[in-house]
């Protein structure tokens, strides 16, 4: 799955103290923004100014880095 390759790569940077903030959009029309932190089966992880979300990745439509 090509989405969940490019995570996996995001992901790689923050590893490397390089910090990529994304946008990503949900087929429930949400829309969450923050830095992908982890992904683990099927669930991504975000930060955002401190706040951790969990997004389930089969429900995102699109995403974008800002």
């Amino acid at each position: 799955m090509k989405k969940r390759y490019l995570i996996k790569k995001i992901i790689d940077l923050k590893t490397k103290d390089s910090f990529v903030k994304c946008e990503f959009y949900t087929d429930n029309n949400e829309m969450f923004v923050g830095v992908p932190i982890s992904l683990n089966e099927g669930t991504l992880v975000i930060e955002n100014e401190g706040v951790i979300e969990e997004i389930n990745l089969f429900e995102v439509t699109k995403f974008f880095i800002i």
